[in-house]
């Protein structure tokens, strides 16, 4: 199997059979984390339309052609690894589209992420929510997965949830303290 110009595939996923958004998931996590340059050919069947908007936005190159078999979509990978200060601020910034499902505001700006940290590809998430108990930790936890693989140059994304310290109000950015009318 060969990519862009020629070159051989690093990697083929067979992503057949799969149901959304595992698919998209399981490619994502291949493309970035193969080396830049790298190719990577994806087979599905459905039409990977959101796949290729994803690939678009994050600079891949790719070719796309419908077979017997399946859709296949062979990438090859853009860009740099990230450095650790680009890599987190990207992150922080796509994590503030995580929006906590009972006070319906970002999770960054509600001081849920107690820490953030990128190696090469790799993302070490340090998370919270406003008690243990809170009914509304798996949903977090699951849309801080997802979104952080979405950004490019993430390959690899741990999410560690903590309760300690507490978290506070105090936490808080000075939007969502107004927002919410929280006075220190």
């Amino acid at each position: 199997m060969t990519g862009l110009g020629g070159a051989r595939a690093d990697e083929r996923l067979d992503l057949r059979g799969l149901e959304p958004p595992e698919p998209m998931r399981r490619a994502l996590e291949a493309i970035e984390g193969t080396r830049p340059g790298g190719v990577v050919e994806v087979v599905t069947d459905r039409e990977p339309t959101l796949l290729h908007r994803e690939l678009d936005r994050r600079g891949h190159r790719y070719l796309h052609e419908v077979r017997p078999d399946g859709f296949h979509t062979i990438v090859e990978r853009g860009g740099a690894p990230l450095t650790s200060k680009a890599g987190v601020e990207n992150l922080e910034e796509a994590l503030k589209e995580v929006i906590d499902p009972e006070l319906g505001y970002n999770i960054v700006d509600l001081g849920f992420v107690y820490e953030l940290a990128v190696e090469e590809d790799r993302a070490r998430i340090l998370l919270t929510t406003t008690t243990p108990g809170c009914p509304a930790t798996d949903f977090i936890r699951q849309a801080v997965e997802s979104r952080a693989a979405l950004v490019p140059g993430i390959g690899r994304v741990e999410v560690v949830m903590t309760w300690l310290p507490p978290w506070s109000p105090e936490r808080m950015s000075d939007e969502a303290k107004a927002h919410f009318g929280v006075s220190l």
